[in-house]
């Protein structure tokens, strides 16, 4: 018989992937996953992405419960890209 996977995320609505397929967004309430190991990996927008390597599905359930970290992003470094670059291309504009 297959095993259920549960899968539930703070925040919800996160991409859950089996074997690199494309298996449900959280919060997934006991789906079905074949007999043996897999991997799983947890994604979602603004987020650490998790990865499980190799998890056992046997006849028991899966009970997967994380909460995500924000990924940090280098926002000062965007912006003066953004300003150095718009300021290149007033300067050509100029000639």
């Amino acid at each position: 018989a297959p095993s259920l996977l549960y899968v539930t995320t703070n925040p919800s609505g996160a991409t859950v992937y089996v074997d690199g397929k494309k298996f449900g967004t959280s919060p997934i309430e006991g789906k079905e996953v074949a007999r043996g190991r897999h991997t799983v990996r947890i994604t979602k927008s603004g987020y650490k992405s998790i990865f499980f390597n190799e998890i056992k599905f046997g006849g028991k359930p899966v009970v997967i419960n994380e909460t995500l970290t924000a990924e940090i992003k280098e926002e000062k470094y965007e912006g003066n890209n953004i300003c150095s670059y718009t300021n290149v291309l007033r300067r050509r504009s100029r000639k």
